[in-house]
């Protein structure tokens, strides 16, 4: 938002951050821009409320410029005809969209350009042993191979798109402010978190910071993500009027839909000691990947498995019988239930409420049920067989005492967090992204989507910025 919004020499735009900004891509730490690995730095830290049976888990939010581009997998799909064409709105089909998905990526033998997303695909020949082996798997066990996951109703097994290119995390800030130091009109402050927006009559007239310092403003873009940006607009005064009393914050605009329609996509993973796998070379954990449909009636895949090339094990307690572990995932990209987000206090230092509601919906656990069965059959299979010694997670133990048990037990997520402030009537902002009841007041990130995406959030979200600016601005 803040490169494109600069495009225009008359426009002034400040870009706030409460993460750090390192600026060109030789400055910033190593571990936010290795592709080979995933980061435990620049987290919000924030956790999950326990679920309706106990158990919580950890909510990975990029604190950084970049947000959450900064330290994810780099798996960097489209959404799908059938999600687009579920937003039920116009300007959001499948036929509109696919054009601004195609503008935003730049394939490895383009020219470098900003705004441009790098996008790779590993050939065979460069798979490890283990990877090549899952896709011998998903072929044996009846699932096609796929030459472009991203292209739309592909189904099947393939070669994972990954915004990873030479070893880098390409991630938003690189992509999009490459030549920040050139343009006079674009001013970055880092370490600075916003608490609230300030409203004026039924307008937004600037922000509030952590600090106290108030900073005026004509326009307020709010891109905090699906847990931050609801909470910065209940501190504002802009949500669900009993929860806002609650917790002793003067109503401004009463919205119950801010904070609700959380949408999370959960995962289960399958966790195996391996033989061993040597690499000269550093490797991208996530080459490879399978979708596929749980049922025939579903519109497109619903469950996603990604594996883990072989890799020496994390384990720190006990005894491992190879040193190495092969990992399957199973997540769930068409969850049907539903969490939210509220204030856990007025206080600027506490983290939100996060209920992500996950296996709410008991439908959502025979999903992925069924994808763990998949992954079974996977490792039974003769590709796999050969290099998998043992089970370690869930572990025969666990499995014996029922799947559903067994998936509950090892639940996660692949931190895919939509919906907080969904588009459309009776929602929080419009189809132009804009907050109803509220002018001069914008929301683009993933907590407009009225659904959860069947793919990666980052370019559903890069889709919707750029999308957003020509509605709301114009292109300059």
């Amino acid at each position: 938002m803040a490169s494109r919004l600069a495009d225009d020499p008359k426009r002034t735009v400040l870009l706030l951050e409460a993460g750090p900004y390192y600026g060109a891509a030789e400055q910033w730490p190593e571990e936010l821009v290795d592709g080979f690995g995933i980061p435990r730095t620049a987290d919000w830290e924030y956790a999950s409320e326990p679920l309706d049976y106990g158990v919580s888990f950890p909510l990975r939010r990029g604190k950084v410029i970049g947000g959450s581009t900064a330290v994810n997998y780099c798996v960097t799909l489209r959404g799908r005809p059938v999600d687009h064409d579920a937003w039920g709105m116009p300007d959001w089909s499948w036929h509109k969209v696919l054009p601004t998905y195609e503008s935003l990526e730049r394939h490895p033998d383009d020219p470098p350009a900003r705004g441009k997303t790098p996008i790779r695909r590993y050939s065979r020949k460069e798979l490890t042993d283990s990877q090549e082996r899952f896709l011998a798997a998903c072929e044996t066990t009846g699932y096609p191979l796929v030459d472009d996951l991203n292209a739309p109703y592909a189904v099947g097994a393939g070669l994972t798109p990954l915004n990873q290119v030479d070893g880098i995390r390409h991630n938003a800030a690189l992509v999009y402010l490459s030549d920040v130091d050139d343009r006079p009109n674009l001013e970055i402050r880092a370490g600075t978190e916003v608490h609230s927006v300030v409203v004026q009559g039924n307008r937004a007239t600037g922000v509030r910071l952590t600090s106290g310092e108030v900073i005026p403003a004509r326009q307020v873009v709010l891109s905090a993500g699906s847990y931050n940006t609801p909470t910065i607009l209940m501190r504002s005064g802009i949500g669900p009027a009993e929860h806002l009393k609650d917790v002793g914050i003067d109503v401004v605009v009463d919205n119950p839909a801010v904070g609700a329609n959380l949408k999370e996509h959960p995962t289960t993973a399958v966790v195996y000691a391996a033989t061993a796998e040597q690499h000269d070379e550093p490797q991208a954990p996530l080459r490879t990947m399978l979708t596929l449909k749980t049922d025939p009636a579903e519109p497109d895949a619903d469950i996603h498995i990604h594996a883990v090339a072989t890799s020496p094990t994390q384990t720190q307690e006990g005894h491992h019988p190879t040193g190495y572990d092969f990992r399957m995932t199973a997540g769930l990209v068409a969850p049907r239930s539903t969490g939210s987000v509220r204030l856990r206090s007025r206080e600027i230092g506490d983290p939100p409420v996060i209920d992500t509601g996950v296996y709410r919906d008991p439908e959502d656990v025979r999903r992925v049920v069924d994808g763990a069965r998949v992954i079974w059959r996977l490792a039974e299979s003769t590709p796999l067989a050969e290099i998998l010694v043992a089970e370690l997670v869930p572990g025969p133990a666990i499995a014996a005492s029922g799947l559903e048990d067994a998936v509950r037990a090892v639940v996660g997520t692949y931190n895919h967090p939509v919906g907080t402030c969904r588009m459309g009537p009776g929602g929080v902002v419009d189809e132009r992204c804009r907050v109803h009841g509220v002018a001069d007041l914008v929301v683009i990130d993933a907590s407009v989507f009225p659904v959860s995406s069947r793919a990666t959030t980052t370019l559903p979200v890069l889709m919707v910025a750029e999308r957003a600016v020509g509605m709301n601005w114009g292109h300059a």
